[in-house]
């Protein structure tokens, strides 16, 4: 989902058949125009809007790095559905989540809002957690050398790219959250 430029899925279309769902309309910082890999197949669309482009039960398995985070609070739960939708019984939704965290001492509060959001959907109802989460509340959002960080030259890139992030960046860490579900 939200693939644009996908390094990933080249890679994983050698051995796999695979699809980019992406609308192509610069969104998230993704790209304006439609982009083309040999063996994949584009579906022009926006995982949330249940398109007809995507059939119902279509996927073994759906992923994203750097998307989920963009989208709005109000279309997350039509987000969730539909990944729900495009799966087959049993399909996982993996995704790949950038936030900012701070220590112990910083302000998470809405941070930790937005993460215990994406949690609630891996209840039960719509998919299963594969393993125990780490979050189970918004006290365990902080800033913890479990999560994945980006290096300080990254970190820099970034701040030339999008400067007013730099502030954030200062005193928060970019951590990436993994989500994985199985559908039921």
């Amino acid at each position: 989902m939200g693939g644009g430029d996908s390094r990933l899925l080249s890679t994983l279309a050698r051995k796999n058949t695979c699809f980019n769902i992406d609308e192509f309309k610069g969104d998230g910082g993704g790209p304006k125009k439609e982009i083309r890999f040999r063996g994949i197949r584009n579906i022009k669309a926006s995982v949330g809007d249940f398109s007809d482009s995507i059939e119902n039960e279509q996927f073994d398995a759906v992923f994203s790095v750097s998307v989920v985070e963009h989208v709005p609070n109000q279309k997350m739960s039509d987000f969730f559905m539909d990944c729900h939708r495009i799966l087959k019984p049993s399909g996982l939704m993996i995704h790949l989540i950038d936030v900012y965290l701070e220590d112990a001492i910083g302000d998470n509060r809405d941070v930790s809002r937005r993460i215990c959001t994406y949690g609630s959907f891996i209840n039960g109802k719509l998919f299963k957690p594969l393993e125990h989460p780490a979050i189970l509340t918004e006290k365990d959002v902080i800033f913890s050398t479990s999560f994945a960080t980006n290096p300080d030259n990254m970190m820099e890139q970034w701040n030339r790219f999008v400067p007013l992030l730099k502030n954030k960046r200062e005193k928060a860490q970019s951590c990436t959250i993994l989500m994985v579900g199985e559908r039921l």
